[in-house]
């Protein structure tokens, strides 16, 4: 049966390059299929998980930079950087839904058509702009350009037409995409770290 998560998906993050980029979305557009909504269900994913993921991993690197012979990763060097821009992105989605206002107003998401994704193990339910947002942010490495969008969605939209509701969602979905990235690339930067303290206390024996 159907999954009533909310949808908590992973996008495949390979970046391609611009013919493989609309071939894609091309190809997206034939396997997706519009399916009946469930009750009150929101199929976003879960905004508090993924900023409570970002804090946590910014708070350890933070800490972690206290002590001199810390070599931080490429990628936790930026979150810090940039953490007072993410934060405002986390606050805005945190107090649109505090409020139910935006695009966790019941108006919105009610009328956004729901299809059916397959991770090879469960079916779930996804908004189909939130998952086209996704696969942009996931092909572009976390960097669209506008006429990537543009040209992602025309060649989505020669198959399978979004709706107006749908096109104007899109800014909103491509932002809240990019903060669910950045929360999958906080927890593998966690993972990282945590097996290297593993192999040091291993080493460390011997």
């Amino acid at each position: 049966g159907l999954s009533k998560r909310r949808c908590d998906v992973i996008f495949e993050d390979t970046l391609l390059g611009r013919d493989e980029f609309i071939k894609h979305a091309a190809k997206l557009a034939v396997s997706h299929h519009v399916v009946k909504r469930e009750g009150n269900v929101t199929y976003l994913p879960d905004v508090e998980a993924c900023a409570a993921q970002i804090r946590d991993t910014y708070q350890r690197i933070t800490s972690e930079y206290r002590d001199d012979g810390y070599a931080a990763m490429p990628a936790e060097e930026w979150i810090v950087d940039n953490y007072h821009k993410i934060q405002e992105q986390i606050d805005f989605f945190l107090h649109a839904k505090a409020k139910r206002s935006g695009l966790f107003s019941r108006g919105p998401l009610k009328g956004l058509p729901v299809i059916e994704l397959y991770d090879g193990k469960v079916k779930r339910c996804a908004l189909r702009i939130y998952t086209v947002a996704s696969e942009i942010i996931a092909h572009t490495d976390g960097h669209p350009d506008e006429s990537a969008v543009t040209e992602f969605v025309d060649y989505y939209q020669k198959t399978a037409p979004l709706t107006t509701a749908e096109l104007c969602e899109l800014p909103t979905m491509l932002r809240l995409s990019l903060l669910m990235r950045l929360s999958s690339v906080c927890a593998i930067t966690d993972r990282i770290q945590s097996e290297r303290e593993t192999a040091e206390h291993v080493f460390e024996r011997y």
